[in-house]
């Protein structure tokens, strides 16, 4: 795989905020419980402290332009950083078994990763490992264009074959003038760049998720404002999530974009796309990656499966040696983890757009 060059795509920085576990051996697991205007959401947590945490630090890294990100909503710095934020805890449904396996994989990885599932039909959220929130990086270009999908659909219209061409560039491909094409459509619809912003952030709201803040303070640094925005893993899986039960779309335009996701580019094809699954199975999936310090950050998000048969992963990893490779070589190995442990076959009960 040729290495990315250090501007990522997608031009995007993101807070990145890592729960770093202690220097002891062993897992702790938290359940958590999110009340969301779509629904009941439930987060079990298992947080790892198997591997001790890297001399350089890693939490809350950034460029000073994305130390304190914009709301969307208020264009003010949020009062508290997504890292910052509690929940309430009730006691951890994650099986010990689930719990001693993650936490020896993440010992034998060369630095600090998350992944977060969540099944297609009914069930929790159940996250595992230190890594929990990092920047959105081009896992921000699918909001992108959903966004606009939307403004589409409640005008009457649809994409322009031009906004067509950058779509499928943006999500097969990960190109980042594309998604800026696509943006500046959503701009030129919207009035300028915090509504625009708005926009997306309403579509996070409407998926369920309360959390997300889509972040709007300019830089120079080539990255763009929303791909600055702090995304967790919790908040990714219950977009996705969202969009995969066509909570999001109309029919026709839910499978466009999911149909893009299941076409991503060889060269991309790290994580789930690597994993094993079998062909009969349906993925659509979305990477994201860049340099936080001279340091990759990687992460993805996939759908694996359909219907109620199946469930979404979301993914990071933070390599200590900093290499982009190495990043998706951790992200190949947590997605072969989660094949191996979370059973496609099982039908869960269907839920709708209302629950979870």
């Amino acid at each position: 795989m040729t290495k990315p060059r250090l501007i990522p795509p997608i031009r995007v920085p993101l807070l990145v905020a890592v729960f770093v576990g202690g220097l002891g051996i062993g897992a702790a697991a938290i359940a958590i419980t999110h009340h969301q205007s779509a629904g009941h959401v439930v987060v079990t947590r298992t947080i790892s402290t198997s591997a001790q945490a890297p001399s350089k630090s890693i939490v809350g890294t950034g460029s000073t332009s994305t130390a304190n990100p914009t709301s969307a909503a208020t264009g003010r710095p949020p009062a508290a950083s997504a890292r910052e934020r509690s929940h309430p805890s009730s006691p951890s449904a994650a099986t010990p078994a689930l719990t001693s396996s993650f936490a020896a994989l993440e010992a034998r990885l060369s630095g600090p990763v998350g992944l977060a599932v969540a099944p297609l039909g009914a069930g929790p959220i159940r996250a595992f490992g230190r890594a929990q929130i990092a920047h959105a990086w081009s896992t921000s270009k699918v909001p992108v264009l959903v966004t606009l999908l939307a403004n589409d659909e409640q005008r009457g219209t649809g994409l322009d074959s031009a906004d067509r061409e950058n779509a499928t560039l943006a999500l097969t491909e990960s190109d980042n003038a594309a998604v800026e094409a696509l943006f500046s459509s959503l701009e030129q619809l919207r009035g300028g760049l915090v509504s625009a912003s708005e926009s997306i952030q309403a579509m996070f709201r409407r998926a369920g998720d309360t959390s997300a803040i889509v972040n709007t303070t300019p830089n120079d640094e080539g990255f763009t404002t929303y791909g600055q925005s702090e995304w967790s893993l919790t908040d990714e899986i219950i977009f996705y999530r969202a969009l995969a039960r066509g909570c999001l779309l109309d029919a026709d335009d839910t499978g466009y974009v999911l149909g893009l996701m299941a076409n991503v580019t060889p060269s991309q094809r790290w994580g789930a796309g690597s994993a094993g699954y079998p062909g009969s199975v349906d993925i659509q999936f979305k990477g994201g990656w860049g340099p936080v310090d001279g340091a990759y950050q990687v992460r993805q998000t996939a759908i694996i499966g359909s219907g109620n048969r199946g469930y979404v992963m979301s993914m990071i990893a933070l390599p200590t040696s900093g290499s982009f490779t190495d990043g998706t070589n951790m992200l190949t190995a947590l997605a072969t983890w989660a094949r191996q442990h979370f059973d496609l076959g099982v039908g869960q009960s269907p839920r709708g757009c209302s629950g979870t």
